[in-house]
């Protein structure tokens, strides 16, 4: 179910890069209908997915026809907290771009468009450098990647900046302890103009742009050194999960934007405590959250939450909460 929510929003899966483990075994397809409403929206958004083994994909945004899901993601903002999800702080720089990227692209709307468009250009450039062209052609590719990625650094340094202020808020007896720095891709103490320049030499040996938004990075510090290298792998967990939180808290407070919660098995991944304090945070938030788990958690009965409740049994999702909350009980004594 996790699963299906987050690829009609994102057009991927969570847990798998190959399509032949997405789709249902002896299958040719997938299909995904949802319909969501919102007090933000004037009326019900209806979304289609059909996704083939070809590769072939078509998607439907309000009955209309679209090429990508730029306008399904940003009608939805939706984050997943999975044991299984890549760790920010052990993962690579990519990772990390992504994770501000999302939030950016929900607070400016024509942050995809930049973006696309700085992708292709330093795609352009890279092509020349490998072919080792005349400086003057390579150069000719510097201004529009000087320009974008000055306008793309402008957006993430202020995203990330409320970000770190949400991190805090949230978790104030950590605030002396954590620091979240954007690496804008290029030296703080130099301007990109001089760095495209003084690195075409190196840039044109090594056959990519060293330099530019393309390269940004996310500094993960714990008093004051990087995060991976003094935290334990629980610590860092914990660390990943509130990051998470921080962005749907972002939103939520700073630009009255509501996020949906997708949540797998937490209490693999924290103690009561921590779960709690969760649970707490997305009911302030107003997030819509979906939970799966071999058994209702203790510590999300205890809240006394509105929920619903679905089993699932070969394969089809039955809605019968208090009988399964019953045997739950009986189990427990």
């Amino acid at each position: 179910m996790l699963e299906a929510l987050f690829f009609i929003v994102s057009g991927r899966s969570f847990r798998t890069a190959r399509l032949r483990n997405f789709i249902q075994q002896n299958h040719q397809q997938l299909s995904l209908f949802a319909c969501i409403s919102s007090s933000h929206f004037q009326r019900d958004i209806k979304v289609g997915v059909r996704k083939h083994l070809s590769e072939t994909i078509d998607i439907k945004f309000n009955g209309e026809a679209q090429t990508s899901f730029i306008s399904i993601a940003q009608a939805i903002p939706m984050q997943i907290i999975a044991p299984d999800r890549s760790s920010l702080i052990d993962d690579d720089a990519e990772t990390r771009r992504r994770f501000i990227d999302w939030g950016v692209f929900h607070v400016e709307h024509n942050y995809s468009v930049l973006w696309r468009k700085l992708r292709h250009v330093v795609k352009q450039r890279n092509a020349l450098l490998k072919q080792r062209s005349e400086i003057l052609q390579i150069e000719s590719w510097n201004q529009l990647l000087l320009s974008l990625s000055l306008q793309i650094q402008q957006m993430r340094a202020v995203y990330v900046k409320e970000l770190e202020s949400s991190f805090h808020f949230l978790l104030p007896d950590s605030a002396q302890h954590f620091e979240i720095i954007l690496d804008q891709g290029w030296p703080a103490d130099l301007s990109l103009d001089e760095c495209l320049r003084n690195s075409l030499t190196q840039d044109k040996r090594l056959g990519y742009s060293q330099f530019g938004a393309h390269r940004a990075d996310l500094k993960l510090l714990y008093n004051g050194q990087t995060a991976k290298s003094h935290l334990s792998r629980g610590q860092r967990k914990l660390f990943n999960i509130y990051l998470v939180m921080a962005h749907i808290n972002c939103l939520y407070t700073i630009y009255g934007k509501r996020t949906v919660c997708l949540i797998d098995d937490l209490a693999s991944e924290l103690d009561s405590l921590n779960r709690k304090f969760i649970y707490q945070c997305l009911n302030s938030l107003q997030s819509q959250v979906f939970i799966t788990g071999i058994t209702v958690d203790p510590v999300l009965q205890a809240q006394n939450y509105k929920f619903k409740l679905f089993h699932v049994e070969q394969g089809c999702f039955r809605d019968q909460p208090s009988e399964i909350l019953e045997h739950m009980e009986e189990l427990t004594e």
